[in-house]
């Protein structure tokens, strides 16, 4: 794949989770880009983006810079048990949107990504999981342009760590596999988005959890993907 020819002076590299003067630079980034309620707390986000947090997500920031300012972020893991990847936050300063910044951040994120899947002994990446907003921009482009699927169910990201509650689809892109994941592939990659994502050890008790696994177990895993 070519790479993206970027505005001038932006650089685009990895951040060692443990610059935190950087780290609290992104989170800055990203909560002055979305709404509140739709970016967790400080002490939360330092926790885990920390490669000693949670031993079931091994995570991954990467910044867009511009003369040394944070212009741009990308924030993911990968999941080892279920060998797949998440993206958790994007976010792109005003000024610098529609520039190819968010494209050059993304793939290397999944570089990053791939290389935490073979040091954990898989060949690579099964699919990169995002929670997008239903039928917007990003979930349009995911699905025409990197040809993810759309889980055919009622997802809900879970009301944790200074985040609400609310609906949104959860998309996969194939990297590995073949094709869509099963009814029993996408519920075992929510367990883990529940579990290590939002470090809830009992998902079962959350009602956004039970939403999304009834969702799959009844008459919408029938339906084909979007």
């Amino acid at each position: 794949m070519r790479e993206p020819v970027l505005p001038g002076g932006v650089e685009v590299a990895l951040v060692d989770p443990g610059d935190t003067t950087r780290v609290l630079e992104v989170h800055s980034l990203l909560v002055s880009s979305f709404p509140p309620g739709m970016v967790e707390d400080r002490a939360s986000f330092l926790r885990s983006v920390s490669r000693t947090a949670e031993p079931g997500a091994i995570p991954t920031v990467v910044t867009a810079t511009n003369r040394g300012a944070v212009v741009g972020a990308v924030v993911g893991a990968y999941m080892p048990r279920v060998g797949s990847g998440m993206v958790f936050y994007a976010a792109v300063a005003g000024w610098a949107r529609g520039r190819g910044i968010y494209g050059a951040m993304r793939a290397h994120l999944v570089e990053a990504l791939s290389a935490d899947a073979r040091r954990a002994g898989a060949p690579g990446v099964g699919y990169v999981v995002s929670e997008v907003e239903p039928h917007g921009p990003l979930h349009r482009r995911y699905v025409s342009e990197w040809r993810a699927y759309t889980a055919p169910c009622d997802y809900w990201q879970p009301e944790a760590q200074g985040l609400a509650a609310r609906p949104m689809s959860l998309v996969l892109q194939p990297m590995l596999a073949g094709g869509p994941p099963t009814g029993r592939e996408i519920a075992a990659l929510v367990g883990e988005i529940y579990r290590v994502v939002y470090r809830m050890p009992d998902p079962e008790g959350d009602p956004s959890y039970r939403r999304v696994i009834l969702s799959l177990t009844g008459e919408r895993r029938s339906q084909r993907y979007l």
